[in-house]
């Protein structure tokens, strides 16, 4: 495997969050998202982030991490877009 590189390095950070405080969640991941989904199962939001480097991507996780009401976050950098 290979990260792709080019546009920089993006990863998808799963979020779980405590029900009461999902739309503090949501504002502050806004800013740090290319994308952002809900989605089911055991988390409930789903947040594509890209940087330039990977000390990049983890100072973002980092903010989502902090945010009041994030109980747990699941992170998977992206290795190849496409079908192998």
């Amino acid at each position: 495997f290979t990260i792709k590189s080019g546009k920089g390095i993006e990863a998808m950070v799963m979020i779980k969050s405590r029900k009461t405080d999902i739309s503090n969640i949501v504002t502050v991941v806004e800013n740090v998202a290319e994308e952002m989904f809900e989605v089911s199962g055991d988390y409930d939001i789903v947040a594509v982030i890209s940087g330039i480097s990977v000390d990049e991507l983890n100072r973002k996780i980092d903010k989502i991490r902090a945010i009041k009401g994030v109980t747990a976050t699941n992170t998977a950098i992206k290795l190849h877009q496409g079908l192998i």
